[in-house]
């Protein structure tokens, strides 16, 4: 993250041997990150490489950059193969199996894991870093949602058949009453049976009881288990009669919702910091308007403006409008209708809030009619709207991290997080941008969009 500010320095000094100095931090820093095996960090890194290598050298000399990057990164895939694996490998496997408009199961029991730990310590919560240690504690896990979730229960009126139970690795079938009946004295010619008659594809007995982790059904009397994981229990026995229903057991690949952080930043505030650590953080940004007056923050966003910059904000403005977050509902209710009153009810709540606030509070004055009553000249951007009154909150920057809040928690993928973020941030500053809105005004629209929405969130849980 601090790659870009040592670049900046860098730029801006004159000092000798300033290019190779500039090369050489860029090499380290990706080196670093690289051996990190940091994926958010390796995603910071190839923004920070791109606007460099786009910003600071010609076409002609792009190549080589690029060249003599890759061949450093090979070198170092090289010597640290696993991190290729956890950045590259396992990242495009995540991206397969992730779905935007949902959750993943295994970022849900984080979720609820963090939640727990909130509820038992709400002030101050259970101090830095705390959720790596604690999401073990029985107290905290969600075990009870792990073994109801992964239960496994009989689909046929049967027998049991077991292969193997030994330690972790559980394997048996269940046979339909009459096969079993017919093939209890030679399981082998069960398997030959079924081979010969094309019912299944594998070679050998061997294939089968290695390479079908799970739950397999090879016929409609015929169904094969093999788990192996660290939370399993099966119990059951040899030769065992089940009916259609009965409970067999549960089996998950991770005994709880541990990590080293719960992957949602407001979770993990509230988890570790409690609400006193979170008001905190948001009485940081407020602490700027405490030091600097609403016209100094405005005048020194007021002073970029230009041409090309107008056009950029007048899109991210567009993005924060009502409009765009009620096509964002009908892509929920089309995509994922189980999160579709969720987003219509924050939606909905955070509107009300907006516009009764601006009810109250009619002759608020916007920027522009507050320096022209001051007979102060700032820099109106071509093609803005000019408004006058009703400037507290920004209803944009209401809905845009309303909006974008949701966006997030329902993906595990760090980079739409990340951009999520980024764009709700975007929205807001366009609003100062354009002439809109002082800094206090989307301050208080982040403030109520946040917290409006995450406890649609929470009650939503609760209901669930």
């Amino acid at each position: 993250r601090t790659l870009p500010i040592a670049l900046s320095i860098i730029f801006f000094i004159e000092i000798k041997y300033r290019e190779l100095l500039k090369l050489f931090i860029i090499f380290i820093a990706g080196a670093l990150v690289y051996l990190s095996a940091e994926r958010l960090a390796f995603a910071y890194y190839l923004i920070t490489l791109i606007f460099f290598i786009i910003l600071t050298y010609q076409k002609k000399n792009s190549y080589k950059i690029i060249l003599l990057i890759s061949f450093i990164f090979f070198s170092l895939y090289l010597i640290k193969p696993s991190s290729y694996e956890r950045i590259i490998l396992h990242t495009i496997k995540q991206s397969k199996t992730t779905n935007f408009f949902g959750f993943s199961y295994r970022h849900e029991l984080h979720f609820l894991t963090a939640l727990n730990l909130f509820n038992d310590s709400k002030l101050i919560g259970h101090g830095l870093k705390s959720f790596r240690f604690l999401c073990e504690n029985e107290n905290y896990a969600p075990v009870k949602k792990i073994i109801n979730d992964n239960s496994n229960f009989s689909p046929i009126n049967g027998v049991i058949k077991i292969l193997n139970f030994e330690g972790k690795r559980k394997i048996f079938l269940i046979l339909d009453t009459n096969i079993y009946s017919n093939y209890k004295d030679d399981f082998n010619i069960l398997i030959k049976d079924l081979n010969g008659k094309t019912l299944l594809n594998l070679n050998d007995k061997e294939y089968l009881f290695n390479n079908s982790p799970g739950k397999t059904k090879i016929n409609e009397g015929i169904y094969y288990y093999d788990f192996s994981a660290p939370l399993i229990k099966f119990d059951i026995k040899n030769n065992q009669l089940v009916s259609k229903g009965d409970y067999l057991g549960y089996s998950y690949e991770f005994l709880n919702g541990c990590n080293t952080h719960p992957h949602n930043i407001y979770l993990e505030f509230l988890s570790e910091l409690g609400i006193f650590g979170f008001l905190l953080l948001v009485m940081g940004f407020g602490a700027l308007q405490i030091f600097f007056s609403p016209t100094v923050l405005f005048e020194s966003i007021n002073q970029f403006v230009n041409e090309k910059l107008n056009i950029f904000f007048e899109i991210f403005t567009w993005v924060g409008s009502g409009w765009t977050y009620g096509a964002v509902c009908l892509l929920v209710l089309i995509f994922n209708r189980k999160y579709f009153w969720l987003f219509v009810s924050s939606f909905a709540a955070t509107s009300l809030v907006a516009q009764t606030i601006k009810y109250f509070l009619p002759n608020v004055a916007r920027p522009v009619e507050f320096f022209s009553q001051q007979k102060i000249a700032i820099n109106f951007p071509i093609g803005a709207e000019e408004l006058h009154w009703n400037s507290f909150p920004s209803g944009h920057t209401i809905s845009a991290f309303s909006m974008f809040l949701l966006l997030s928690l329902l993906s595990k993928n760090k980079i739409v997080v990340l951009l999520c973020f980024v764009s709700a941030v975007l929205v807001a500053l366009s609003r100062v941008y354009l002439t809109a809105h002082f800094v206090r005004d989307i301050y208080w629209g982040m403030i109520l969009g946040t917290e409006i929405t995450s406890l649609m969130c929470f009650g939503c849980l609760k209901i669930k």
